[in-house]
């Protein structure tokens, strides 16, 4: 079975997908764990097709939250998770790997709000060590309202492994004036083959 946006008999030059890879021998509707299993992926590029077959792919996600927060004046007296998610890379060669953190923030009126997300990773289930830099929110809110903050981070050249990365509130994160601000989030892990 084809992928709909693959036909091997349309006329490359008409494309305007053009350089975008195209996924065969997947089913369509495929569930997610089905790219747990080798892709047959195609490139095309120039009216040529490069042919790059059983290149691995591995995508992991889970949802979290956090809140209502009270008010933190002086900081979080240690790191709060608020979301992670488990990966196992073992049977892929020279993973490289994909982060993607969304979230939803409520925060009630009369808010000033600082959040610094970090991330973490541990290996094997090893200590997490932090990785990547810090993510700041930073709002002055005087209505009730909801906002969107994401960041993604990308870590190349990966030794294969079980890996827990984890997004969390670091220490110096501060509420100030009102209490209650809550969050909702995703993180989606995408490890393909290099």
């Amino acid at each position: 079975m084809r992928n709909k946006y693959h036909n091997e008999n349309e006329d490359s030059s008409n494309r305007s997908d053009q350089g975008v890879p195209s996924i065969r021998n997947t089913p369509q509707g495929a569930p997610l764990s089905a790219l747990n299993e080798p892709l047959d992926v195609v490139y095309l590029e120039n009216n040529q097709s490069r042919h790059h077959s059983n290149q691995s792919v591995i995508l992991r996600g889970n949802t979290g939250q956090a809140g209502p927060l009270p008010i933190l004046t002086t900081g979080l007296t240690s790191p709060l998770n608020v979301v992670s998610v488990n990966i196992d890379t073992r049977q892929l060669r020279e993973p490289i790997v994909l982060l993607t953190f969304t979230s939803q923030i409520n925060v009630p009126f009369d808010i000033v709000a600082t959040l610094n997300f970090e991330i973490t990773k541990s290996i094997n289930g090893g200590t997490p060590q932090h990785i990547g830099g810090t993510y700041t929110f930073s709002n002055f809110v005087q209505l009730l309202e909801s906002n969107s903050f994401s960041f993604q981070f990308f870590e190349g050249n990966v030794i294969p492994g079980y890996f827990t990365y984890s997004i969390n509130l670091s220490t110096n994160t501060i509420i100030q004036v009102t209490p209650g601000l809550t969050l909702s989030a995703t993180l989606t892990v995408l490890a393909v083959e290099n």
